[in-house]
This record gives C-alpha cells, sequence and structure tokens, in this order.
C-alpha cells in the first residue's frame, strides 16, 4: 500500500464501521394474542451479541406483554428454536383437559362428603396430636438440670 492511499483507506474504514453495526434481525412468529417476536443474530467477527424481544400489539414497551409459556421459554434462550403452532395448541389442550380434571375431583370430593353417613367435616378429626409433655427420653445417667442427676424413682 501506497502512502497516498492511506487517508483513503482510513476513511473508507470510518465510512464503514457506521454501516457494520448493522446486524440482520428478523420477524420469528406470532402468537395467538397478536404478539410478534424478533431475533437479531449474533455476529462473532464483529463481536456483536444476539437478542431476543417481543412487540405487543399496542406498541406499549414499558408493560410485560402476556407471553404464552413456549414463546417465553425461547425469549429467554431456554430452547434453541421458536415453538411450532402445533406445540402450542397442544400444549393448551392439555392445560384445559387438566383444569377440567380438576373441577371433576373437586365434584367427586364434594359428593362424597356429602353421601358419608359420618358428620364430620374435616378428614383429619380423627388424627390426634402426640402428647406433649416429653417425647425427649429420659435417663437417670443424664442430667436434665446442670450439676443435678434425675432421681430414681
Amino acid at each position: 500500500m501506497s502512502t497516498r492511499n492511506i487517508p483513503l483507506w482510513l476513511w473508507n474504514l470510518f465510512k464503514n464501521s457506521f454501516g457494520s453495526l448493522k446486524q440482520k434481525t428478523e420477524v420469528v412468529g406470532k402468537d395467538h394474542l397478536g404478539n410478534t417476536y424478533f431475533e437479531k443474530f449474533a455476529d462473532p467477527q464483529r463481536n456483536l451479541k444476539g437478542a431476543r424481544w417481543v412487540e405487543t400489539t399496542d406498541g406499549d414497551q414499558f408493560s410485560a406483554p402476556d407471553v404464552p409459556v413456549e414463546w417465553e421459554a425461547w425469549l429467554r434462550k431456554k430452547r434453541k428454536d421458536p415453538p411450532t403452532e402445533y406445540e402450542i395448541s397442544r400444549n393448551h389442550a392439555i392445560k384445559l383437559r387438566t383444569i377440567k380434571r380438576a373441577q371433576e375431583a373437586d365434584e367427586k370430593l364434594k359428593a362424597l362428603a356429602e353421601n358419608t353417613d359420618d358428620k364430620k367435616t374435616n378428614i383429619f378429626d380423627d388424627i390426634t396430636p402426640a402428647s406433649s409433655s416429653s417425647n425427649f427420653p429420659e435417663y437417670p445417667e443424664y442430667e436434665i438440670i446442670p450439676g443435678k442427676k434425675k432421681e430414681e424413682k
């Protein structure tokens, strides 16, 4: 390189430095709530880290949006790939089934409580607590109060 090309070389370095911070950004997906998910890819050659974020439909960036669990795991980089629509709908169906089963179990428990002949309102009423006198054994060779041994009967 000749000495007269140094200013041109410096000028090109300076000019390219403004454009070098641009990272490739991609829309990864949308959820049923209308949130849009983005990913900025890392560029180790320029020492730029990747990032993931969500933008809500109302554009409010200062409030915490409602994010499905699968998307939250992707945002926190707990999973590599974004969730699919099939996965989200399957997990939602499992959630609804679990809620339905819990309601059925509550109804069965209420029906069982109504049909019992005993008038117990609590199933733990028949359990008696341990005696509160002393659960720790006392032996004559050990001192209860320092300097005084237990008197034998």
